[in-house]
């Protein structure tokens, strides 16, 4: 079990669900590659495209911080671009552990 998990939900437009999916694959990609990374998840509703979950997990707070501050600027600006809110997000971590 990863030691620090960062769960983003995102909404787009119905136009641009398949756009939103894309870019976020990439992203995925990206964060998949990063020290400390343990797993990436993109996942959707069947009846709702347009709204993702992007799940991170982390093998520390620390590494999620340290692949925050090298997002690739052109991926973040289309995801940006294709929001039709800004995201929610929450940080999660094992409740089956004592803090």
């Amino acid at each position: 079990m990863a030691a620090f998990v960062r769960h983003y939900i995102l909404q787009t437009s119905e136009e641009n669900a398949e756009a939103l999916r894309r870019t976020l694959l990439e992203l995925r990609d990206f964060v998949a590659g990063c020290p400390g990374s343990v797993q990436v998840d993109l996942l959707h509703a069947p009846d709702a495209p347009e709204r993702l979950f992007f799940i991170e997990h982390w093998a520390s707070k620390a590494d999620h911080e340290a692949a925050g501050k090298r997002l690739p600027s052109a991926v973040m600006g289309s995801l940006k671009q294709l929001l039709v809110a800004p995201p929610q997000m929450a940080d999660l971590v094992d409740a089956g552990h004592a803090a």
